[in-house]
């Protein structure tokens, strides 16, 4: 079981819960809702679900403790074509949820969410590039990722609190906020202040909740792209060697003079 719990297997740990998410996802919607609008209850499904989720995130707490030093940019993220993919992804899902906010009238927030999602598109194109080339991105161009996920996460939940059930939408909700807070840490270490384990923790959590999202979802391709750059975005699980410590110069002695009369 600890070769198996190592940081290394994190991600492909964490898939295989996301998978079994949305399987249970499919167990609790499957069926439908009634004339009133309502699911069938499965209780038994809902707590088998809510147990992976709270094992999952015990999980990637435990197994991550070990991660303690940060290690330096290129440490963490090497030139890769995958995780350029992840970024341009990430990127996609901003362009197609964009243009239904434009089509709002009359609402000033709304509007801006649109524009700050152009921002964010743009700056997960940058991203990617960076990526592809091993760059250290601005921070401004996650930070504009985070931001456009917070201003859309409150747009959405003005349609979802008219849902009368909140099993329905908890999943794409607490994806967002995963995936918002996942790109606040991606800013922060591309500033150089960021935290690792911090980060993989809200990375691993936003690709397990947007995945069991997917199944009764109407944002798919959105939560899908998401899961995408957050696998692919992972800060490096290896182990990072302390640098040695600098050896101090030796204190030079200073003699006095005598001061015989």
């Amino acid at each position: 079981m600890n070769k198996i719990l190592r940081p290394k297997n994190l991600p492909t740990v964490v898939l295989i819960a996301g998978i079994l998410a949305a399987a249970l996802r499919i167990w609790t919607i499957g069926g439908g809702p009634d004339a009133a609008g309502l699911y069938p209850r499965q209780p038994v499904a809902w707590n088998l679900l809510w147990l992976l989720t709270v094992l999952t995130l015990g999980v990637c707490v435990l197994c991550l403790r070990c991660l303690r030093t940060p290690g330096a940019y290129h440490e963490n993220y090497p030139a890769s074509p995958i995780s350029a993919f992840g970024a341009g992804l990430a990127a996609v899902a901003a362009v197609l949820t964009v243009p239904a906010l434009f089509q709002v009238k009359d609402n000033a927030f709304t509007l801006v969410a649109g524009c700050v999602g152009v921002l964010a598109a743009v700056g997960m194109g940058y991203v990617a590039y960076c990526r592809f080339k091993g760059l250290k991105p601005n921070f401004a161009a996650h930070f504009a990722m985070c931001l456009y996920l917070a201003m859309r996460m409150f747009n959405c939940c003005r349609t979802w609190s008219n849902e009368p059930q909140l099993g329905v939408f908890v999943f794409p909700l607490v994806t967002m906020i995963c995936a918002m807070l996942a790109a606040f840490q991606l800013a922060c270490i591309d500033a150089g202040i960021g935290k690792r384990r911090t980060c993989l923790v809200w990375c691993l959590m936003g690709m397990y909740c947007a995945m069991a999202a997917l199944p009764g979802g109407e944002d798919v391709v959105f939560n899908g792209c998401i899961a995408l750059w957050l696998l692919t975005n992972l800060p490096s699980l290896r182990m990072l060697k302390k640098p040695p410590a600098e050896e101090l110069p030796a204190e030079e002695t200073v003699q006095e003079p005598d001061l015989e009369v």
